[in-house]
Order: structure tokens, then C-alpha cells, then sequence
């Protein structure tokens, strides 16, 4: 009997490492002419429809005490985009996390997210005493209003980098249905 509580907590072990240090692959995510590509050690974490009228994903770098996140999210329809923005960060602020967090977001911008013309906001915070920043992109795309959110860890940016850039560079927003942004 004592021998096989040993094998069983070794088994359990082995199991937990395992799973702990395993690679998470390379995956794409595909919806409605929305496309980005997950990278090698990221994992696409939330998916849900937003009551019939968009859609909003999430992926994260793994790993014990990773703190690298991408979200996107969009709305059927156009929307002004500093509107939208604004009112993601009076949600950011509802949320019980953000409210213990002190927030500092930048007033939005004109700018430009792979060659499409949006509005950009940056913002620090301090979560859970994790100094924290982000940037949160808006535009229109293919007759709905997106909003991209990028948040890391100060102290985790290089580990974040190459992750971040493969999001960037592989995010597209086209539909079947439409022409040109």
C-alpha cells in the first residue's frame, strides 16, 4: 500500500512538470475575416461572442509568472474611435482588479496600426504591485470597429517582444464581404 501512494505521488508529479514545462505550439486564430497568429508559447485563453453584435478574443504568453496579454475585440458597425477607446478604459476601471490598481492612461492619438490609420492610447498601472503598461489601438476595418489591447509586465518586455511583433505583423482584419478598410 505504501509503495503505491509513493508511485502515485511520483506519477502526479511527473504529470505536473510535464504539463508546467510542455511548449505551447504556434496557432492561428480565424473568425469572421479576423486573423492573428497565436505564437509558440502563447495561448489563445477567452473566446465569446458579445451579444450578437461582435466578438472578443484573448491569448497570453504561458509560463510560471508570464505576464504578457493580447485582446482584441470587435463590434459590428463603425463607432468613433476615441469613443470606443474611452469607453474600454471606463470599463478597464470598473473591473475589480483595475480598481485596487492605480491606472494612468494617455490621452488618445492619431496613429497608425499595420499601415491603417486609428487612434492609440498607452497606459501604466500598477496590478497586484506588477508595474504595468499597455497600449490599446482602435479603427475601423471591414465596416466594424476594432479595439487591439497589448499589456505586459514592465520587467517582462524583452520576453514579450517577439510574441508581440508576430501578433502585429500577422493580424488581419479583411472580409469577403467588403472592399478596402
Amino acid at each position: 500500500m505504501f509503495g503505491m501512494k509513493k508511485f502515485l505521488l511520483l506519477l502526479f508529479i511527473i504529470c505536473g512538470l510535464y504539463g508546467c514545462c510542455r511548449k505551447v505550439p504556434e496557432t492561428s486564430f480565424e473568425k469572421e475575416g479576423v486573423s492573428f497568429i497565436s505564437p509558440e508559447g502563447w495561448k489563445i485563453v477567452d473566446e465569446r461572442d458579445i451579444e450578437d453584435s461582435g466578438f472578443y478574443v484573448s491569448c497570453q504568453r504561458k509560463g510560471f509568472g508570464s505576464n504578457g496579454i493580447f485582446m482584441v475585440s470587435w463590434i459590428n458597425g463603425m463607432m468613433e474611435l476615441d469613443k470606443y477607446i474611452r469607453l474600454y478604459m471606463k470599463e478597464f476601471e470598473k473591473n475589480v482588479l483595475m480598481k485596487a490598481a492605480y491606472v494612468q492612461f494617455g490621452e488618445p492619438v492619431d496613429s497608425v496600426f499595420i499601415g491603417i490609420p486609428c487612434s492609440m492610447s498607452s497606459y501604466q498601472a500598477k496590478i497586484l504591485g506588477v508595474k504595468t503598461r499597455g497600449e490599446i489601438y482602435s479603427f475601423n476595418c471591414s465596416g466594424r470597429t476594432f479595439m487591439l489591447v497589448f499589456q505586459e509586465s514592465v520587467d517582462e518586455s524583452e520576453k514579450n517582444k517577439a510574441g508581440f511583433e508576430k501578433i502585429r505583423t500577422s493580424f488581419s482584419c479583411r472580409s469577403d464581404k467588403s472592399v478596402g478598410i
